[in-house]
């Protein structure tokens, strides 16, 4: 839960941070809350299409059984 505060906060002084919606994804996966964490990682990548982690971590997301 801390975490996911400290990621909003950052999200939300810098919206065009790459890394901070990725490791909002990740918090949000470990929670299981996966289509927020696939929306968190997609806009990640589009912030950065580059961003081969998050584009890692999306595949792995979407490829995991429901």
């Amino acid at each position: 839960e801390k975490a996911f505060q400290v990621f909003m906060k950052t999200i939300s002084l810098d919206p065009k941070s790459a890394e901070a919606h990725y490791n909002l994804g990740l918090v949000l996966r470990q929670q299981n809350k996966k289509a927020e964490a696939a929306k968190a990682f997609r806009e990640a990548l589009a912030l950065a299409p580059q961003f081969s982690a998050a584009r890692q971590a999306l595949d792995r997301l979407e490829q995991a059984p429901q």
